[in-house]
């Protein structure tokens, strides 16, 4: 009797950790589309949290956005950190905001 409700609990508490794990990870998506928009037709650039699986954290990233894809689902962009074109779920993104491109000096 014992080690079934013991299974059980056990059961649960695997699932409840799998649960807050892997929970879902999507933030307001139509508000920023507005923002990556708008730093695209004012030539500015994107500071964003964005959440990455491989370090399971939030990283801060300022970058060119060059294109929405055509569900506006993905963003591609010119990653300062990385200094390379990258691609970015935009429900990944936590916040965003547009900044002032700086400009270059020729």
């Amino acid at each position: 009797m014992w080690t079934i409700a013991v299974t059980a609990i056990i059961a649960l508490a695997i699932v409840v950790i799998y649960a807050i794990r892997n929970r879902d990870r999507s933030f307001p998506v139509e508000e920023h589309l507005l923002v990556i928009e708008a730093a695209i037709r004012n030539g500015n650039d994107l500071k964003m949290n964005y959440f990455t699986y491989r370090s399971r954290s939030f990283r801060t990233r300022t970058v060119t956005p060059l294109e929405l894809g055509e569900s506006g689902t993905y963003l591609r962009a010119y990653d300062h950190f990385r200094l390379a074109n990258r691609t970015f779920k935009v429900s990944r993104i936590r916040e965003i905001s547009e900044v002032r491109r700086k400009p270059t000096i020729k």
